[in-house]
């Protein structure tokens, strides 16, 4: 989560192996395995209300026709592995189906047997992203999502740690935790780390290692769009409470990095240091 997956999704789209649904992130794994309640009908009905009514119905016809041909089976009220697998039945003869949902990473060792259960090849990509910039770029983005205009300023060491302490905020702080599981469940050859800040300072290297871990062919990319930002939070200075309280419960997470054998990035050091 706030690590790049949207700019992702965005450049990728135009490449002709990967085939991707109306839904960037479907978040079957996260409802199916963990109880999210992600999709649940009322919120699968709302979230149609909103795509379809932002549609030009001058735009063309028959790819509208899709489109809504995909939300209305997205409604089916009963979720299975069988939903989920048909909700990329308009591939048309792509390599790899697409889903970029965020909390797929949680999942535990049965969760990752269903997948196998579905897809006939497997590969992950998880995107790892300076644990302390990540983590503000999540508290702002949270209270940017939900309407709220916070002033963090005002915020004392306790508030925030009280915060980031939420589950729903921490768990996303746990790569160790993730990539263990993942390891475990997964071979060397399907599972990928790869780190935030390269697709930052070398967007067409970055695209091209991911091409090559997916074995897929080599394009070009819009070099206007690879520089464009996606789904930013807002610009705020990063408080020194804040800081000071990430920090420290951040040390663990670094050292638990370091035990399952995963360097921090080269840019990371500077924040590590801070503590």
């Amino acid at each position: 989560m706030k690590a790049g997956t949207t700019w992702l999704y965005s450049v990728l789209q135009k490449h002709p192996d990967l085939y991707f649904t109306y839904e960037k992130e479907i978040h079957f794994w996260s409802d199916y395995t963990l109880g999210s309640n992600a999709l649940s009908h009322v919120n699968r009905i709302n979230k149609v209300k909103q795509v379809i009514g932002g549609v030009n119905l001058r735009d063309n016809i028959k790819a509208y026709k899709r489109m809504v041909e995909w939300y209305a089976y997205y409604l089916e009220k009963d979720l299975s592995l069988k939903w989920y697998a048909d909700l990329f039945r308009q591939n048309r003869g792509n390599k790899y189906n697409c889903d970029f949902s965020n909390l797929t990473c949680h999942m535990d060792e049965k969760g990752w047997e269903l997948v196998h259960h579905v897809a006939k090849e497997v590969k992950v990509i998880y995107i790892l992203r300076d644990p302390l910039a990540r983590l503000w770029s999540h508290v702002k983005f949270h209270h940017q999502f939900i309407g709220k205009d916070i002033d963090f300023n005002s915020w004392n060491e306790e508030a925030f740690d009280q915060f980031i302490s939420k589950k729903f905020i921490w768990e996303n702080c746990q790569y160790a935790d993730k990539i263990e599981t993942m390891r475990n469940c997964l071979n060397s050859s399907a599972f990928r780390i790869f780190y935030f800040e390269d697709l930052v300072s070398k967007p067409s290297v970055y695209l091209r290692k991911l091409e090559d871990f997916l074995g897929i062919d080599n394009i070009d990319y819009d070099s206007m769009k690879l520089a464009k930002p996606v789904n930013q939070s807002k610009r705020i200075a990063m408080p020194d409470n804040f800081r000071q309280v990430a920090l420290v419960k951040l040390e663990e997470e670094f050292q638990k990095l370091s035990d399952v054998g995963v360097e921090p990035h080269h840019s990371w050091t500077k924040n590590v240091n801070a503590v």
